[in-house]
């Protein structure tokens, strides 16, 4: 027993040790507006994010700011990732819960505008440069899609930095 709780707090302290070490910093954040007519299930968004080196781990959000007019639960969209030449690196199909069973919306939000932001993916790039992501939506009932103001992209360049 005393060695489990041994074990327990080395493992503890190693982590807390790690999470100090860890550093992050926001290498592109920008939203896109989304058309005041709707966005048409042909648009697609697109977001040219410079990559400083490829030694780090890359950590990427798909942020989302809505109105109480949009019509579904879900948001279901794809995230796409090509380099400089166009080549696909990676597709992401993300499904953005905006409210919950009761109807009650979800995230951050005032006077009828909210926000979310989907989990967490990581990237790694096989070098620097310029990389595109691009955001079209999978629901395909609507021509148009009423409610959504802006969708946005977060990556940030995380790091072990180990101190002397």
């Amino acid at each position: 027993m005393r060695r489990t709780t041994a074990n327990a707090w080395l493992t503890l302290l190693c982590a807390a040790l790690l999470a100090g070490c860890y550093r992050s910093e926001t290498v592109y954040h920008v939203y896109r507006p989304v058309p005041t007519k709707g966005w048409m299930r042909t648009d697609t968004l697109t977001y040219e994010v410079a990559v400083p080196d490829s030694v780090a781990d890359y950590h990427v959000w798909v942020e989302v700011r809505y109105r109480t007019d949009y019509p579904y639960r879900n948001l279901p969209l794809l995230l796409g990732c090509t380099d400089s030449v166009r080549n696909t690196l990676r597709t992401d199909t993300l499904l953005l819960q905006l409210t919950d069973a009761k109807g009650v919306w979800i995230g951050n939000g005032l006077g009828g505008l909210y926000e979310v932001s989907s989990k967490e993916l990581t990237y790694r790039f096989d070098r620097k440069g310029t990389y595109r992501f691009s955001i079209t939506r999978l629901l395909s009932t609507d021509d148009r899609l009423f409610g959504i103001n802006d969708i946005g992209i977060l990556v940030e360049k995380s790091e072990i930095q180990l101190k002397n």
